[in-house]
């Protein structure tokens, strides 16, 4: 992660993009993070992260 994001200009967009929230249902604030794209997706193309499915899930299968 402190290499990706040590790999150009950061730019954080508040909210999901998918639903437009601002926030969860905790309140706490929604953002996306890019650095040459999307941080997130990157992140689960290299299998650190996974995408969010709804329901927390082990980090074992």
């Amino acid at each position: 992660m402190a290499e990706l994001l040590a790999s150009g200009p950061v730019t954080v967009r508040s909210g999901d993009p998918d639903s437009g929230r601002l926030k969860d249902r905790y309140g706490r604030t929604l953002a996306t993070i890019e650095v040459n794209g999307n941080v997130g997706k990157i992140m689960i193309a290299e299998g650190l992260a996974r995408p969010w499915t709804g329901k927390r899930r082990p980090w074992y299968d």
